[in-house]
């Protein structure tokens, strides 16, 4: 482990055995052997479409849920053959704050009461009163409202709560599980602003996960990119935003709703849906998105690999360990796809010959 690391997640996989609609059992791998490391006092922020893995990576961290194998490494020490005594302690130092504020807090219990709670369940009783009413201000509460039941609170001060509930521990890593996805867009400004400003109070480190890409460039300062349980583009955030490498990152960037002209990332745009979870295909598990596939992708899994000043990218277009992919190579297969065809229609098939 670094120096500089205050969690570093190392060979991470989960899978899920399920039924598919016919009653077989089936094999989902959620998550897939990530790597990936936090600094102190560093925002990472996690990106990908619903169903990507991310929700799942944030609970193995914090040991929600068990990983079929992997270490995570949380300040030097290895959580994973900690006991549920030892977990507990370690608990204190990474909270979680999770995306829906109203399901996150016991609706039967006060504001003051549910932060509290964090602090009752690990024997601290000393002090109580002050510690939560000083995080309660911190995060823009008043005395009133920390008498108040989470049914009298708005979506913004319920999730304002939530963060409380996490800071009064204080801890010094806090994962961020869409945390603002559910709130009005004027109200999620006034959390990220508030975020970033305890960020610098607490001395935090977080894990910010999003499918939001302009939320995850305002908040992160290295950016993670998921698709299909695996990391597919990591870099840091000027890096990423200013020159995405994976056709998938390219097609999240083109998604971003804009109303200035901006240049789309040609040659790289993606079609169709992602495959079925449930049926993994052998290669690449975005090449039947993916214009400029190759046999290469079918045949052989990408592995991330560091392209450029630590810029690292799970993609063979961007293999430099081998002979680029000829122009030739790469229009036979485009012309050739089937998804093509029915995309944009047979009479341009012509056009591209």
């Amino acid at each position: 482990m670094t120096a500089s690391a205050i969690l570093e997640v190392e060979g991470l996989s989960k899978t899920f055995k399920v039924k598919d609609s016919h009653g077989r059992s089936k094999v989902v791998h959620a998550v897939n052997d990530v790597n990936l490391s936090v600094g102190r006092g560093e925002t990472v922020g996690l990106v990908g479409e619903s169903g990507s893995g991310k929700s799942t990576l944030a609970r193995l961290i914090v040991r929600l849920i068990e990983s079929d194998k992997g270490v995570v490494q949380f300040e030097g020490q290895n959580l994973q053959g900690l006991s549920s005594k030892e977990m507990k302690k370690v608990r204190s130092k990474m909270q979680m704050v999770f995306q829906d504020p109203y399901s996150s807090l016991n609706p039967q219990m006060t504001v003051f009461d549910n932060v509290a709670f964090n602090l009752w369940v690990h024997g601290e009783r000393k002090n109580t009163n002050k510690k939560v009413m000083e995080v309660l201000q911190d995060v823009g509460l008043s005395q009133r409202q920390a008498a108040q039941y989470p049914h009298e609170l708005s979506g913004g001060q319920r999730q304002r709560v939530n963060i409380a509930r996490a800071l009064v521990m204080n801890p010094q890593l806090v994962v961020l599980d869409e945390p603002v996805s559910a709130l009005d867009k004027s109200v999620q400004a006034q959390v990220l602003n508030l975020l970033q400003d305890l960020k610098q109070e607490y001395g935090l480190s977080y894990i910010f996960i999003s499918h939001d890409l302009n939320v995850v460039e305002y908040m992160s300062d290295k950016v993670a990119i998921m698709y299909f349980g695996n990391l597919v583009e990591t870099a840091t955030s000027s890096a990423l935003y200013g020159s995405p490498k994976h056709p998938y990152t390219r097609m999240l960037m083109d998604s971003i709703p804009t109303l200035s002209k901006r240049d789309k990332w040609s040659g790289f745009q993606s079609i169709g849906e992602p495959p079925d979870p449930l049926e993994p295909q052998a290669g690449c598990s975005f090449r039947s998105r993916c214009l400029k596939a190759t046999s290469r992708c079918e045949a052989e899994v990408p592995v991330l690999k560091n392209h450029e000043g630590g810029h690292r990218v799970a993609c063979h277009l961007w293999d430099n360990s081998v002979e680029p992919v000829s122009t030739i190579e790469w229009l036979e297969s485009f012309a050739n796809s089937i998804k093509y065809r029915s995309l944009f229609g047979e009479e341009n098939e012509n056009e591209l010959e």
